[in-house]
């Protein structure tokens, strides 16, 4: 059961890392907020996470799942670069 469990996980995972998600708790500078992800299967997963720039997120934001860091994702913006040239 433990092998099939660590299976799952591992097939959430490569679902989580193909998709997007929205910011459900702010991400502070420098710290953790969480991300809300709807699976393939209609299922919605949270999980906590950091900004890959370290610069804060706001929530409802939709960002990009970039990889796992421990029990964290790793995200960025997906108005990143707009936000950039914007001046926000």
């Amino acid at each position: 059961d433990a092998q099939e469990s660590r299976g799952l996980g591992d097939v959430y995972k490569r679902q989580i890392l193909l998709s997007r998600g929205t910011v459900s708790n702010a991400i502070p500078k420098g710290g953790v907020g969480a991300v809300s992800i709807l699976l393939s299967t209609g299922s919605n997963v949270t999980y906590p996470a950091k900004a890959e720039d370290g610069e804060p997120i706001k929530q409802d934001k939709e960002v990009n799942i970039l990889r796992f860091d421990g029990d964290y994702i790793i995200v960025e913006s997906t108005s990143r670069l707009e936000d950039k040239y914007s001046g926000r």
